[in-house]
């Protein structure tokens, strides 16, 4: 009996390792699937072109050189370091170099969030919901840029000092010190790091308060802490820009700088009333980890911490300011929080169900979210980018200024530099002036003067924007013409500098819809040119979803579905991820009659849009086709209330058939007066009025049903069905209803 004990123990102590690997399992599984993805932001492309001037030039850039318009504007590169170690990982590894890259500096980073957790609680529990959050808060923003030595940095600061407030090691001294001079240099959020250990200096002051001040500068804690404080300070410092960095870092993006970052979707600011709110999403966890340092400050196990409150406040304030530093708050705060959190009974309950959470959002994020696959990968995203009208710039050297979108500046820097210049990219307000951001924001967006104004001051003759609508009304102007666009982009040249080589679009137009171009061609007889401008483009501007679904849809507007089917399986082909490619396969299925395959592909499309309204309008004609009658009532029925008020007529018409087929005739009478009442023409009225003349028929109701056909028939007086069914009402009467 004596060793029974023992066994027990043991036995406990591997099921908590067990579970304990489990979770770390899923932990580990989650992470790289959030991690290991295609690259799809914009910056990465300027920091990589800055990476291979610094190395080309054995220098660092002092003045802006990318752009046209700022061109020697002082630049104050504060993430050169970042972009020196990226180029040559680039250049070994290619985007896998920098995936792995970034999933190695956020590993390391939760790592050390890891090793400040075991330091802050004894509960191993209680550190996986935390962890979890981080994770879930800070997803968002793993991406290839130097912000993600935040992350790391951070994590690696607070374990590195609390470590060295217990020993008063010079070894971790001087790591934190060399950590630090690496931070100043790759990222700007080395001012955090600065900020945290001045709260510590404070709150080790203030817990001193009763103190003699002679006692105070006799403590080697506050001796080492004072020193800490005053040589991070210099190392502020070490830098190639000196002071203007510190300068740069505090006040850019303050007053005007603040101003334009309102228009950067990074900058956006996070509603304090959000915070009361509950939102199923990643914000969420932002949510909870906020409350909980709430919580533990001011019921934790010990009085409130003036070092936390401080780093507390500061990380708050900067979240709800710009909703970027979320995944900062998150790393900087749950060391905090395993710290002060306080105990109580059933706790572990507790971090279970958060931690259940977390397992949810992550299923519903990455099993049941069918976009989700799309996003792994070791390259990039390319539809994020204008690929195949910058390689037609490339191919084609056309003098004259480029203008270009926003985040289209990075990635025309990294492919066209020196050949062309940029009139603007991602380093606003850094290199571009608030005001310069405003006027390109307005020229682009809602006022083509506004445009020509800056063309003809910067003597701009090559336009390439995601604008459609810009693009539409610079197209009508008698000086420019469209040369070039893919999924993402339009290009477009003044005609005084367009080469003999280069061939205009005069019959396509990307800005136009298709079908107003159809009716357009079809009305001259001319759909053949539209065609051959389409399958030149085809050739010429490759693997572009927009000309294959473009083809197809002038086939089948032929009722050539075969030509029609071939270019729309290409365009699903090249992205297999947008719902409209599925439905318009599916579209020309269904017009060839080929009923499964079509059903095939609007389910197809369903399952990444369950709100695709058209799919389950002509889900429902097909079962009503195949005489699925119940069928037909569950998709039009879905589609009417998807659609709304702006349901089309026939979806009435068809439901009432489908419901008089089930011989639920009052419902069928009930979708028959709508279609009657949105007819879109006589004929449309006439087939509904004849079916509400069938429906009470059947009711048994003769002298409405009469009234119904005669409707009809004052329509059409030629309608042979209902003047039958009209003579057949009258017989019923029995001379009870008089005509």
């Amino acid at each position: 009996m004596e060793h029974e004990k023992p066994v027990a123990i043991s036995r406990l102590g591997f099921w908590e390792k067990g579970i304990h690997i489990c979770i770390a399992s899923v932990f580990i599984l989650s992470f790289l699937c959030l991690s290991l993805q295609n690259i799809h932001c914009f910056d990465i492309w300027w920091h990589l072109a800055t990476g291979r001037w610094i190395w080309t030039h054995k220098g660092i850039p002092f003045q802006d050189v990318f752009s046209y318009t700022q061109k020697g504007h002082p630049w104050i590169d504060f993430t050169w370091g970042f972009q020196t170690l990226i180029y040559p990982i680039y250049k070994w590894g290619h985007f896998a170099g920098l995936i792995l890259f970034k999933t190695l500096v956020l590993a390391l980073a939760f790592f050390f969030l890891y090793k400040c957790l075991r330091l802050a609680t004894e509960n191993s529990l209680f550190i996986w919901p935390l962890i979890f959050f981080v994770l879930l808060v800070s997803y968002p923003r793993f991406m290839v840029r130097p912000h993600i030595f935040s992350f790391l940095f951070v994590s690696l600061f607070l374990y590195g000092l609390n470590c060295y407030l217990q020993s008063l090691s010079w070894t971790y001294f001087l790591g934190l010190c060399l950590v630090f001079l690496l931070w100043v240099n790759l990222h700007g959020s080395f001012l955090i790091g600065l900020y945290i250990s001045g709260a510590y200096l404070v709150g080790e002051l203030v817990s001193r308060y009763k103190w003699q001040v002679k006692d105070i500068l006799k403590s080697p804690l506050m001796q080492r802490l004072s020193l800490l404080c005053i040589v991070l300070a210099l190392l502020t410092f070490v830098n190639p820009y000196g002071v203007k960095l510190l300068k740069f870092t505090l006040f850019s993006h303050t007053g005007e700088g603040g101003e334009a970052t309102k228009y950067i979707a990074e900058w956006y600011h996070f509603p304090f009333k959000e915070i009361f709110l509950f939102k199923f999403n990643h914000a969420l966890f932002f949510k909870l980890l906020f409350w909980m340092v709430i919580l533990s400050l001011i019921w934790g196990r010990k009085p409130i911490v003036i070092r936390d409150t401080l780093i507390t406040g500061l990380l708050a304030f900067l979240t709800f300011k710009h909703a970027r530093f979320m995944g900062l708050f998150a790393f900087t705060i749950a060391p905090i929080i395993a710290q002060w959190w306080p105990s109580f009974k059933g706790e572990n309950l507790l971090y279970t169900g958060l931690l259940t959470l977390a397992f949810v959002f992550l299923m519903k994020m990455i099993i049941l979210n069918p976009y989700f696959k799309k996003e792994l990968g070791f390259g990039m995203a390319k539809e994020s980018y204008p690929v195949q009208t910058t390689a037609f710039l490339k191919r084609y050297t056309l003098k004259g200024r480029l203008f270009n979108t926003y985040g289209f500046g990075g990635y025309l820097i990294w492919h066209l530099y020196p050949q062309y210049k940029v009139f603007i990219d991602g380093r606003t307000p850094t290199i571009y002036p608030p005001e310069f951001y405003w006027q390109y924001r307005v020229a682009e967006s809602v006022c083509l003067k506004a445009f020509k104004r800056l063309a003809e001051r910067y003597k701009i003759k090559i336009v390439l924007t995601k604008g459609k609508e810009f693009a539409h009304l610079l197209k009508k102007e008698p000086d420019w013409t469209l040369i070039g666009f893919d999924d993402r982009s339009y290009l477009l040249v003044q005609k005084d500098i367009l080469p003999p080589s280069i061939k205009p679009f005069f019959y396509f137009d990307p800005t136009e819809d298709i079908d107003k171009l159809m009716a357009q061609y079809k009305e001259k007889k001319q759909l053949s040119l539209l065609v051959s401008e389409l399958k030149r483009a085809e050739k010429e501007f490759k693997n572009v979803v927009l000309i294959y679904n473009n083809l197809g849809l002038i086939y089948a507007k032929k009722k050539e579905y075969q030509k029609a089917i071939a270019y729309f399986r290409q365009a699903v082909k090249l992205d297999p991820y947008d719902p409209s490619n599925y439905y318009n396969l599916g579209l020309a299925y269904k017009n060839a009659k080929r009923w499964q395959e079509a059903i095939k592909n609007f389910k197809k499309a369903l399952s990444f849009d369950k709100g695709y309204a058209e799919a389950y309008y002509h889900l429902g004609l097909i079962c009503y086709e195949k005489k699925q009658y119940k069928q037909t009532i569950a998709y039009l029925k879905k589609y009417c209330k998807l659609a709304g008020d702006t349901a089309v007529p026939s979806a009435y018409e068809y439901l009432g058939l489908a419901y008089y087929k089930t011989l639920c005739l009052e419902k069928a009478i009930k979708y028959f007066k709508r279609a009657v009442l949105v007819a879109k023409n006589k004929e449309e009225e006439k087939k509904n009025l004849y079916n509400l003349g069938n429906c009470y028929f059947g009711l048994g109701r003769y002298k409405i049903a009469a009234k119904y056909y005669k409707r009809a028939l004052e329509i059409d007086p030629q309608f042979e069905k209902a003047k039958f069914n009209l003579k057949k009402t009258k017989e019923r009467l029995k001379g009870e209803y008089q005509i």
